[in-house]
């Protein structure tokens, strides 16, 4: 429960593949569209936080620890 009706989809898999790369660093909003979506299909940014949003309501919320961190005008990153 609590997904919101998100689905892990290629999408949501790939955004945990992107934060999961870069290790500690930060990825920009920017970085994760053009690894998930590709140049292509490269949504709006609000959808990068959408889809962030969606992974933190099915990873985070049963953790007293959050695992994936905004970084306030940077991105996000993934703790360890």
């Amino acid at each position: 429960g609590g997904g919101g009706g998100w689905r892990r989809g290629a999408q949501g898999v790939g955004l945990v593949g992107v934060l999961r790369g870069v290790g500690a660093g930060v990825v920009g909003r920017e970085g994760v569209r053009d690894q998930v979506w590709g140049d292509a299909a490269a949504p709006a940014s609000i959808v990068v936080d959408i889809y962030v949003r969606c992974l933190r309501q099915k990873v985070d919320n049963s953790h007293p620890v959050k695992l994936i961190k905004t970084v306030r005008s940077v991105g996000y990153v993934l703790r360890p």
